[in-house]
């Protein structure tokens, strides 16, 4: 019999980590791949999809925007960089572990298909630890993932916590059966994944035709590299990984010339010049990049 290998716990254990700790664990990656159910016994999103809610919030469409995309250089897309921060440590952390993990026991011989890694997303790497806790729990370093993983969920939690601001998704319009008249309320929603219910009418609607009804409707408008970036990394789920959208990469298609400066923002006080590109030109050469990805794979 000896102890948990956790710093500060004296429980006594056969192997590797003790009870209580394995269940820490296992909650903490459960509750980053998906939250509690909700009252229709549903699954909500877990702490990954809530970080890039809050990551890129998107706000109602008002004077000087359109979609998501605000042309006025003095009213940027609000974006949390905390929650940014916060969702790059937890991708690292969480996927950094099970790419570890797996590489460990493929060394040590061939890995059943099961075993494989399929999906690299947070939420997928963060299941897949859940599903080889038989790997994780017995490891001489399985105290430095215990803290590992509490300590960037607790960020997640953090941030989360702090920021209780909510999406616009877009105007509800579902038919009143009596009237036939169009619901007029706007859709909010702290989560870019799952379904998003009207408040008003109690209709339900799937966040990812709401994303891709704002994709429409940003594609024709213009704007800069770093506000199409935050946009994106949320719009556009489909086509990018954890890490988003990031301002250098469009950039770079503009410096290569696959991407046009459709204009550019005037200089104001010490601030340069700023080109402008058409939101619907960056969505193309990431859709053209995800096709190229496919096929490699």
């Amino acid at each position: 019999m000896s102890t948990c290998p956790v710093e500060d716990c004296d429980r006594p254990t056969n192997s590797g980590l003790c009870h209580d700790h394995r269940a820490q664990l296992a909650a903490q990656l459960r509750a980053v791949a998906t939250g509690p159910p909700d009252a229709k016994h549903r699954p909500s999103p877990g702490l990954a999809a809530e970080l890039r809610t809050t990551a890129a919030r998107l706000d109602r469409i008002g004077s000087g925007s359109v979609g998501v995309i605000s042309r006025d250089a003095e009213r940027p897309l609000p974006w949390g960089e905390h929650a940014a921060q916060a969702l790059a440590a937890l991708h690292h952390v969480i996927t950094g572990w099970m790419l570890l993990i797996h590489d460990d026991h493929q060394n040590s011989g061939p890995l059943q298909r099961a075993d494989q890694v399929a999906d690299r997303t947070t939420e997928g790497a963060a299941r897949w630890l859940l599903d080889h806790s038989r790997w994780t729990v017995g490891r001489p370093d399985a105290a430095r993932l215990v803290a590992d993983v509490n300590h960037v969920v607790r960020r997640a939690e953090r941030t989360i916590d702090r920021a209780p601001d909510r999406f616009y998704a877009g105007p509800c319009a579902t038919p009143d059966p009596d009237t036939g008249q169009d619901c007029t309320a706007d859709l909010y929603s702290r989560h870019v994944t799952g379904s998003i219910t009207c408040r008003a009418c109690g209709a339900e609607h799937d966040a990812g035709d709401r994303r891709a009804w704002l994709r429409a409707h940003a594609r024709d408008h213009l704007d800069t590299a770093p506000a199409i970036a935050r946009a994106l990394s949320v719009l556009c789920l489909d086509l990018l990984d954890d890490t988003g959208l990031s301002v250098h990469r469009i950039r770079q298609w503009a410096t290569r010339g696959h991407l046009t400066r459709r204009g550019q923002l005037p200089a104001v006080g010490d601030r340069q010049p700023q080109p402008l590109y058409r939101v619907g030109d960056v969505e193309q050469l990431l859709v053209a990049a995800a096709n190229r990805t496919r096929k490699a794979s």
